[in-house]
């Protein structure tokens, strides 16, 4: 952890406002590396310590791959409602995490096609936007002792790759490993 404080430090000296940690997950890319892919007890470590250097850097806000609090993730802070990914191709995507699971259920539209104001206003795209606002509204694993630490919560790109869809189903949840 040393050495994101020290990373933490150079950004923050440079002016960077805003640092955001990720972890591999289990899943597409992450699949190959599952030897090296970190326990929950390991996620909840790195980022109790992520959260922990926030606040020894005036003007630069840390966070890990989970929001801080309970509160926190209930926010609908989500990039799918402010902006959106596009591909070299010109396939527009809701948010970049959705890369690792590329189908035509995700792809809005083609900028090389379609007006950017068309594909932002399309009935896809504000279906999609609309299941990250309900997300934000409810905390799906109560049961779970876990799910401060994980994205099912409030990822709907995260639950679509491990669930192919965007809000789990009980039953998805059950089966859940991370």
């Amino acid at each position: 952890m040393a050495s994101d404080i020290t990373t933490v430090k150079l950004l923050s000296d440079l002016g960077v406002t805003s640092v955001k940690f990720a972890r591999l997950k289990p899943w597409d890319w992450g699949q190959q590396l599952s030897n090296i892919i970190p326990n929950k007890e390991e996620i909840k470590k790195v980022n109790e310590k992520i959260w922990n250097i926030e606040g020894k850097y005036k003007g630069i806000k840390i966070m890990g791959d989970v929001p801080k609090s309970i509160e926190d993730q209930k926010v609908p802070g989500c990039n799918i409602n402010v902006g959106f990914e596009i591909q070299p191709d010109g396939n527009v995507l809701p948010c970049r995490i959705f890369e690792q699971r590329v189908d035509d259920k995700i792809i809005l539209g083609n900028i090389k096609s379609q007006d950017i104001f068309e594909i932002w206003n399309s009935e896809k795209a504000k279906r999609i936007r609309s299941y990250s606002k309900r997300l934000s509204k409810r905390f799906l694993c109560t049961k779970c002792e876990f799910a401060r630490f994980c994205s099912t919560n409030y990822c709907i790109a995260e639950n679509f790759i491990k669930f192919g869809k965007f809000i789990p189903s009980e039953e998805d949840l059950n089966k859940c490993k991370i």
